[in-house]
Formats: C-alpha cells, structure tokens, sequence
C-alpha cells in the first residue's frame, strides 16, 4: 500500500517517486492518479480531500509547493478554468469557452478574433511590443512602438511614437504628436491616410493623390497627382497641383523636364500661360532688401549670357548687363524711372542718351530697303504736329531736311513781313573765341554770341540742356530758323540793287 500524506492511495497508481525535503516529486503516475504534492498535504482538517484523477481544495493552502501531472486543470469548475492538458500549452476558459492560450513564443485568442485586451475604462498602462498586427481598433492614450505596426481597423491614440513601419487599411487618429522614425506610413489601396484635424487636413489614398485641404467645407484646396515611378529613367513622371474644384494650375512634366503653369501640356521648361482678360503681371520677382531684383540668361561661351533686372543700388533703374553677375556691372543698357534710355550711359541725360567710345564706330545706323519713293528715315513732332523730318529722296538719293512745314494748308493767321532786317545783320558783332571745354588747338573759332542776336533773331536760337550733369539750359544756334531771316535780307538787298540800277 502506498500513501501520500496520511493517506493511502490506489495500489500501482504511483509507481515510482522522489522524496525532496518533505515533498513526493518527480512521480511516475499511471491514467488513474491525478498528481504528485506534499506528503504533509493531506493532513486532516487542511481541507484538502483526494478523489479518482481529482484534488479537492476546499479551503485556502499555503503549504502546496508543486502540483505535476500530464493533465491537470484548475477552476471553478468546468467552465471556468486553466487547462495544462495539452503539452507545452496553457489554456484558459471562460464561459465554457476557450478564450487564450500561451504557448512557445506566442500568447493569443484560441476560438476566435473576439478578446480584448483592457477595457474602455481600466487600460493596459505600458506594452512594450517588438512589432503589432491590429485587426480591429486601437484605442489608447500613448503608443510607442519600436517595431512595425500593421493595423486593419480603427486606431484612436494621443501620443504614438514608431520607429518602424506603419501599415494602416483603415483609420489613425491622433489627438496630439505623431513621430515616425525612420520608416513609412502605409494605407491599404483603397484608403487614405489624413494629416491634420476636420476643416485643415493632408491626406494621401486614392489615385496617386495626395491633398491639402485647407477648409473640407468650402472650395480651398489642392492635390497633388503623379503618374507613377519610371524605374527605367529612375526619375518620377508627371504630376500636377490642382485648386480646390478640380483644375490644374501647375503641371511637372517629368519626361520632358519642365513645369507648366495654366497648362497641362508645357512647351518649353517653363511654360506660363493665361486665357483671360487679366492685365496683372504673370511673372513677378520681388526684391524686399536693398538689392536687385534680377535674372540671368546665361551660355557657354564668352561673356556668357546677359543678366536683366532692377538696379537697386542705382534707384531701381532698370538694366541690361552683360555677364551674369549684376546688373550693375558691364551695364549696355539703362531705363530710368523717369523714362530716360541710355545705351553705354548708366546716367542718361536725355530720353535718349548713346553714347561711343570706340573709333569710326557709328553710334546710329538707319538702313531703309524699300525703294520706289522717297522715305523718311526720322520724323520729328511738337505738340502732336509734325515739324518736320529727314528723308531720302528717290529720284536722286539725296538726303532732305526738312526741318520745318511749308504747306499753305497747316498754316493761318498770315500777315505780310514788312520790317526790314538788313539793320539787324548791320548789328551784328562777329567775335572770336574758344569754348570752356576744349583746348585751343588751331586757334580761336569764329562765330557770334546768342545773348547779342537772340532779340533781333529768335527763331535762330534755341535754349536746351548740353551740359551733363547740368539742368541749366543754354543757348544753341539753329541755321534753320535764320534762314528766313537771310531770304528776306536778300530780298531787301536786291530791291536796294534795283534801286541804285535804276538810278
């Protein structure tokens, strides 16, 4: 007979034992005994009673060390329990269900897809997971993830923080931060992936887009749209940026290398095009510092393109240069905001002012290639009238000025010039002289003096600015104007020859 404690058990039933400071251990046990415990365990009055293959607790232990066997279950009763049945493996019931099991390297549902882990009311506080796979929905104040999270269903979170990948087929919500190190945020094909809270969102899903929506209920959005990846070239294809109803306002052509804007179809690396009735700038480049405000067209060869653009050292003149460093060095080409030109002259003095420093260069070259009547190479007009104008005769290529209007029909109010003139020439006082600017290099020049005739001839001088750098206008002469003055001298002069002929 063999006992266990101070009480005896079935014949065979253990066939072989180890006694371990008081305990049977390591027992050899046929179909018919149930385990192997303390040999003081069943002392009377502990509350502990043996049965065929059952232990009965029915008062609390505390002298209980170990309890083996091949099958062994504890509960409340069947279908409430922890079952060590099967090998390696721990079950647990509830309901007269399977819910969970551990197992090597795994613990999880046994029946189906239905248990979770914390409630909406006492949560998990940490879970330190090396990677998740969520089919259902996430909902937690922080998650931190220092593996891949694969999510299927609904994930309402404050704070996550994952440095792998996360691969979502439904909905992340986050209240506050999310931080990705290092790896992608994926979304199932149908599905998009939203940054942002209700009316300001960016969101990636559907057909290669991905959107900026600045207010959901209201037109202010744009997307972005590629044509997929060109593994061949290595280079992303087309995409475009569109407003908030649906039309392109920016395309990127990939295969050709250029960027329309108003066109899906850029002919050139920049293409801008408008079709209104707008008449704003299309292209604007703003300098907000002290500097210029320019661009550059630049070659291969030498001096290597021009650069265009605003002087802002030189008050915002607008300049052409050649080079592409500034423009305002190696200036050709000068437009003041007063409207004055210069061409090699940085400070015009004139609406146009050009200027030469090379020899037997001309500085205007006027070339007229049609024939058959006489043309007019420069008009000249005062007050909208024409005044006059040099032409190229036709018939003998002669050069014509005519720098005043002789027609009877653009003329009126018309007196006869009776004064006589020939006193006035009388007046006159020849002198000789050297201008202040240059050298007296083959002796003083002969001339007059405008201060002296201007009274007696003022269609024959003319006041204008000559000096640069200087707004005071001076006296010029102008053979033009005396020459009436000389017809009518001449015609004074014959009638005085008559006179004395006929004397």
């Amino acid at each position: 007979m063999a006992y266990i404690g101070n009480s005896p058990v079935q014949d065979e039933t253990v066939s072989s034992a180890q006694i371990i400071d008081g305990a049977i251990v390591n027992a050899d046990v046929n179909s018919s005994a149930a385990i192997a415990i303390s040999k003081t365990a069943l002392v009377a009055g502990t509350g502990i009673t043996l049965s065929t293959n059952t232990l009965n607790l029915d008062a609390a232990q505390t002298g209980i060390t170990s309890l083996l066997a091949t099958d062994i279950k504890f509960g409340e009763d069947d279908q409430t329990k922890i079952d060590f049945e099967t090998a390696d493996e721990i079950h647990f019931y509830a309901a007269n269900v399977e819910q969970v099991y551990l197992g090597d390297n795994i613990f999880g549902p046994q029946s189906d897809s239905d248990v979770d882990l914390g409630a909406t009311g006492v949560r998990w506080k940490d879970a330190f997971v090396d990677s998740i796979t969520v089919t259902g929905e996430v909902d937690a104040v922080t998650l931190d993830i220092s593996g891949n999270a694969d999510i299927d269903g609904t994930t309402n979170l404050d704070v996550v923080d994952i440095d792998g990948a996360v691969d979502m087929a439904s909905t992340l919500t986050v209240g506050t931060d999310l931080t990705v190190t290092g790896q992608d945020i994926q979304t199932g094909a149908s599905n998009w992936l939203h940054l942002g809270d209700d009316s300001r969102i960016a969101s990636i899903g559907q057909g290669n887009e991905f959107n900026f929506l600045y207010d959901t209920n209201s037109d202010a959005a744009i997307y972005v749209n590629y044509n997929g990846y060109n593994g061949s070239n290595s280079q992303f294809r087309d995409f475009a940026i569109a407003n908030g109803k649906g039309s392109v306002v920016m395309t990127v052509d990939g295969s050709a290398s250029a960027v329309g804007i108003g066109t899906t179809s850029p002919g050139y690396q920049l293409d801008l095009r408008r079709n209104d009735t707008g008449t704003t700038t299309s292209l604007g480049i703003r300098q907000l510092g002290s500097g210029d405000a320019s661009m550059a067209f630049q070659t291969t060869t030498s001096p290597y393109g021009f650069c265009i653009g605003v002087d802002g050292s030189d008050s915002d003149a607008f300049k052409f240069a050649t080079g592409t460093d500034d423009v305002g060095t190696n200036t050709k080409l000068t437009i003041t905001s007063a409207g004055r030109v210069g061409i090699n002259a940085t400070s015009p003095n004139a609406k146009l002012d050009v200027r030469e420093g090379t020899n037997g260069q001309e500085i205007i070259y006027l070339d007229h290639s049609v024939t058959g009547s006489d043309q007019t190479f420069i008009l000249f007009k005062h007050d909208g009238t024409s005044r006059g104008h040099i032409q190229v005769t036709d018939s003998n290529d002669q050069i014509a000025y005519n720098t005043t209007t002789s027609d009877k029909r653009l003329k009126k109010d018309f007196e006869d010039w009776n004064e006589s003139i020939l006193p006035a020439f009388k007046s006159l006082k020849p002198q000789l002289f050297n201008f202040i600017h240059s050298e007296n290099n083959g002796g003083k020049r002969r001339g007059y003096i405008a201060q002296d005739n201007v009274d007696s001839f003022p269609e024959a001088y003319t006041t204008s600015k000559v000096v640069d750098g200087d707004d005071t206008e001076y006296y010029s002469f102008n053979p033009t104007g005396m020459v009436a003055y000389l017809m009518k001298a001449v015609q004074e002069l014959s009638a005085e020859v008559e006179k004395l002929k006929g004397n």
